[in-house]
């Protein structure tokens, strides 16, 4: 099976060098003189990445099947007895990449009752889906900037991978399913040269919500009937920051500064170590008490809160024994 393989991965190699030729050959033929320069760049894109494809198609070939022999024997956790799977046989996936589509001939172990096992899936750390994990890494980066369907489009245009918005959702919801575990195990450490303000910011915002295909549209409304439901989310902010200090003349300077005289420019100390959650599930006293709990915030004697909304503000005073610092000093 490894010749076989070795021996489809030189013809993959071969085919990837006839197709740079051929481009060479046409970037400096003539034809192409005559093309404006967005033309070129275009077709040149094009074919470039099926040179890249052709070689990555090479390199998966050079890998082999993952054969491991005639067998497989598995323990699984938390069971005294073995699985022998005894079965074998080559089988074929369809794997999409930022280059192009790739196909992965792969030795596939089964056993009567069991799932397959395809042990070069695991040394190529491939994903389950038929995206590869970068295309999915470049989704759910667009993805979290805007609607679904600018970053389907923007990933045709930057890939040519065409996703339908189904398949984009589940992608994205899968990326999220560790995002708390993420944050759990990366507790907030203060750097020795970080300010000694320790802030939290914690506000709310309104999401509205999409209602089911299903849903029946009403033509008009009732009295204080909205069309769209929203739905509260929680957002929070902690960060760091060295203290901005004025003198009492310059805050009395400010008060009665001109708004059309412009304004000296000042270097002023910015957040450090600042992370930003957003939660539509937990409920507010959960998320507040998350952050007073200390899994997000570390100890500090100079912890400042700032409330965005009047809600927000009666609400948390009820939860946290706010006390005002003095303003001088004790003696």
């Amino acid at each position: 099976m490894r010749t076989a393989s070795n021996l489809t991965a030189l013809e993959h190699i071969g085919s990837a060098r006839n197709a740079f030729a051929d481009l060479e050959h046409w970037l400096y033929s003539h034809p192409s003189t005559t093309h404006k320069l967005h033309s070129i760049e275009v077709e040149q894109e094009r074919r470039g990445r099926e040179v890249l494809r052709l070689m990555l198609q090479a390199h998966i070939d050079s890998r082999g099947d993952g054969g491991v022999g005639d067998g497989l024997v598995v323990n699984p956790q938390g069971s005294s007895e073995e699985i022998v799977y005894r079965h074998k046989r080559l089988r074929s996936r369809r794997l999409v990449t930022v280059f192009g589509p790739v196909s992965i001939t792969r030795m596939e172990y089964s056993s009567r009752g069991q799932h397959s096992l395809y042990p070069l899936d695991a040394v190529l750390g491939l994903p389950a889906r038929s995206y590869s994990y970068e295309i999915q890494r470049s989704l759910v980066k667009a993805a979290v900037k805007g609607p679904f369907d600018e970053a389907i489009e923007e990933l045709a245009d930057a890939l040519g991978v065409n996703l339908s918005k189904r398949t984009t959702e589940q992608i994205v919801a899968d990326a999220s399913v560790d995002f708390d575990r993420f944050y759990r195990e990366r507790s907030l450490r203060l750097a020795p040269d970080s300010g000694p303000l320790l802030i939290a910011s914690v506000d709310g915002k309104g999401v509205p919500m999409v209602k089911s295909a299903g849903g029946e549209r009403k033509v008009r409304l009732a009295r204080g009937e909205k069309r769209n439901k929203k739905r509260m989310s929680t957002v929070r902010a902690v960060f760091t920051q060295k203290p901005n200090i004025r003198t009492p003349e310059a805050v009395v300077e400010s008060l009665f500064a001109e708004s059309s005289k412009p304004h000296p420019t000042k270097r002023c100390h910015r957040p450090e170590q600042k992370r930003v959650w957003a939660s539509l599930l937990l409920s507010k006293d959960a998320f507040i008490a998350q952050v007073q709990g200390g899994s997000s915030l570390p100890k500090s004697s100079h912890t400042l809160w700032f409330l965005k909304t009047w809600e927000f503000c009666s609400w948390l005073a009820q939860l946290v024994p706010l006390s005002p610092p003095p303003l001088h000093p004790p003696s």
